[in-house]
């Protein structure tokens, strides 16, 4: 059984991180004042704003959670306060690791910088280098399959 003093000592604690979180949104604040916070289906959280869509130069790129396969990248920039989202946080840019017909439009018409862009576009260029490369993989063995059927 844990003693009351190490539950007391890890109250403080996290009442002091809850402290210093409100702190850093505070700052935040006053340098993104269209900051807002969003909650995503697995509750995943992100601090978002509309005025960093053009600056953003990180990303995740992932799947969705609870999408069946729907691919997004997830831009944002890192500042001495933490990560900060675009707005939308998230953007849908293809299925199973392969783009979707209008990935490049959904970033422009949000206004996403260059860098994640072209981010995206290497992400996908090697997805599609490795499929071929697992497709490759496959003939040739069937073909050594084949050629071995023919021998009996």
């Amino acid at each position: 059984m844990a003693k009351i003093e190490d539950k007391i000592k890890l109250l403080l604690k996290e009442a002091e991180d809850r402290k210093l979180h409100a702190e850093y949104l505070s700052e935040l604040l006053k340098i993104y004042p269209d900051l807002e916070y969003e909650t995503d289906k697995i509750n995943m959280s992100y601090h978002c704003s509309k005025s960093v869509n053009n600056l953003v130069n990180e990303c995740d790129i992932r799947d969705r959670p609870y999408s069946g396969g729907t691919l997004a990248v997830y831009p944002y920039i890192i500042t001495s306060y933490g990560k900060v989202h675009s707005n939308p946080y998230c953007i849908t840019i293809g299925f199973d690791d392969f783009p979707s017909d209008n990935w490049k439009e959904n970033l422009l018409k949000f206004d996403i910088n260059q860098i994640i862009i072209d981010k995206c576009n290497n992400y996908f260029e090697t997805c599609i280098q490795e499929r071929i490369a697992e497709t490759q993989e496959r003939i040739t063995k069937a073909k050594e399959e084949l050629e071995r059927l023919h021998k009996l």
